[in-house]
């Protein structure tokens, strides 16, 4: 589970950036119509539900 938490909260940050980063290079404005943040958000959230889905489907002894 705090892995699943930990991956989420960096991929969340990394879309963040990149998007961020992005927006601003395009439009001049790092937060434009708050792009980032909302896929930012969307991506750690996406990333910690199928890796907790995923985590009660496999069988605990084997994982890959």
């Amino acid at each position: 589970m705090k892995k699943n938490i930990l991956l989420a909260v960096i991929q969340a940050l990394l879309v963040f950036i990149i998007i961020g980063s992005l927006t601003y290079f395009i439009k001049g404005h790092f937060f434009y119509k708050y792009l980032s943040l909302i896929f930012g958000l969307l991506a750690g959230a996406l990333r910690f539900f199928t890796a907790s889905l995923l985590d009660s489907f496999l069988p605990k002894n084997k994982k890959f």
